[in-house]
C-alpha cells in the first residue's frame, strides 16, 4: 500500500525536461553550477528528466572545438605567449542567437579590450538594437573571445584581432565600448598628450575655443596612416602613428562616433579625480572631509571620485 502511495506521489509531480530546463537556464542567466544547484533542491516536488548532469556538461562542451591555443612571440620583447581565442566566432554567435530565437537583424555586437589582472581580453556582448526590449548585458551574457596573460599594448592587440578575424557580415553591426586608452591604439593614434588625441574629431589639444572640428572616420584614419607612413610626422597627419586595427572590413564614411561608444565612465572619474587631486594639494583637510561620506573608504580615487561626484551632483 505505502510503495503504491508512493509510486502515485511519485507520478502526480510535475515534471521538467531537459530541454525546457536548458531554456529556462538561458532565460535566466544562470551558470552551470547555478543550475545544478536548483535542481537538487527543487527534485523533492518537480520529477525532473533522468541524465540532467550529463546533458548540461554537453552543453558546456559544445564550443570546445571552437577554441583554440597558439603560441606567438612579443614583438616587444621577443618573448613566448599563449593566446586562447575562438576560431570561428561568427559560428559562435549564430548559434548564441539561433537559441535565443532572435536573428541578427536584432542585435549588435559589443566589442571591448581590456586589461586586468595580467591578462589581456577581448570581450563581447549580443545586445539589442533596441534597448527596451529587455536586458541583453551583464557579466553572465558576456563572451570571452580571446584572451592572453600579456600587457595592454598595440602590437598584441593586433594579432589577438587578426586571429579573431571579427568580420560579422551584413546584418549583424558592431561597435565598441572601452577605456580611452584602448580606443586611442586601436585607432593607431598617439596617447593623450599628442597633437590631436581626441578620437571623435580633429580637436587640437589644449585649444579652448568652441570651433567645431571635422569628424573622424574609419576612412580618415587609413588615409591619414599612409600618408604617416610614407612621411613619419604623426603631428601633421592628425596624431597617427600606426596603422588603425579598427574595423578594417567596414566602410570608410562611417564616423567613430557611431562605432566607439562615449567611455562616460572613465570621462568623469577623469574629471572629479584631477579635481580632487587639486583640492587634495591646495587644501589639506580634503582627505578628512571626502572620509567622512564614507568612512570605509581608503585612498582608491576612483571610489571616492564616485561618491564625490555623487555628493557634489545631489547638493
Amino acid at each position: 500500500m505505502a510503495a503504491a502511495h508512493k509510486k502515485m506521489t511519485a507520478n502526480s509531480k510535475k515534471s521538467v525536461t531537459l530541454e525546457g530546463f536548458k531554456r529556462a537556464k538561458i532565460i535566466a542567466g544562470l551558470s552551470g553550477n547555478v543550475a545544478l544547484k536548483f535542481v537538487r533542491q527543487i527534485r523533492g516536488s518537480v520529477k525532473v528528466e533522468p541524465g540532467f548532469k550529463e546533458a548540461l556538461a554537453n552543453v558546456n562542451r559544445k564550443f570546445s572545438s571552437l577554441f583554440a591555443v597558439e603560441e606567438e612571440v612579443s614583438p616587444l620583447d621577443s618573448s613566448k605567449m599563449y593566446i586562447v581565442f575562438f576560431r570561428r566566432p561568427m559560428e559562435f554567435f549564430d548559434s548564441i542567437l539561433s537559441e535565443r530565437g532572435s536573428t541578427a537583424i536584432d542585435f549588435l555586437l559589443r566589442l571591448s579590450i581590456d586589461e586586468g589582472r595580467g591578462f589581456l581580453k577581448i570581450s563581447g556582448n549580443l545586445v539589442f538594437r533596441h534597448a527596451h526590449l529587455e536586458t541583453s548585458s551583464g557579466v553572465k551574457r558576456t563572451f570571452l573571445l580571446a584572451v592572453s596573460p600579456i600587457k595592454e599594448a598595440y602590437q598584441h592587440i593586433k594579432i589577438m584581432l587578426a586571429k579573431l578575424d571579427l568580420d560579422v557580415g551584413e546584418d549583424l553591426d558592431e561597435f565598441y565600448s572601452q577605456d580611452l586608452k584602448c580606443f586611442n591604439i586601436i585607432c593607431g593614434l598617439g596617447n593623450h598628450a599628442s597633437t590631436r588625441p581626441c578620437i571623435y574629431c580633429l580637436w587640437v589639444n589644449g585649444c579652448k575655443s568652441e570651433i567645431l572640428y571635422e569628424e573622424r572616420t574609419l576612412g580618415g584614419l587609413r588615409s591619414d596612416y599612409q600618408q604617416f607612413f610614407s612621411t613619419p610626422k604623426a603631428k601633421d597627419f592628425n596624431s597617427t602613428q600606426r596603422e588603425p586595427i579598427l574595423l578594417p572590413h567596414k566602410d570608410p564614411t562611417i564616423l567613430l562616433l557611431q562605432v566607439c561608444a562615449l567611455p562616460w565612465l572613465h570621462i568623469r572619474l577623469g574629471i572629479v579625480n584631477h579635481v580632487y587631486s587639486k583640492m587634495k594639494r591646495e587644501i589639506p583637510q580634503t582627505v578628512m572631509w571626502s572620509s567622512t561620506m564614507d568612512p570605509d573608504l581608503r585612498e582608491t580615487n576612483a571610489k571616492r571620485c564616485l561618491r564625490i561626484w555623487t555628493v557634489c551632483r545631489g547638493s
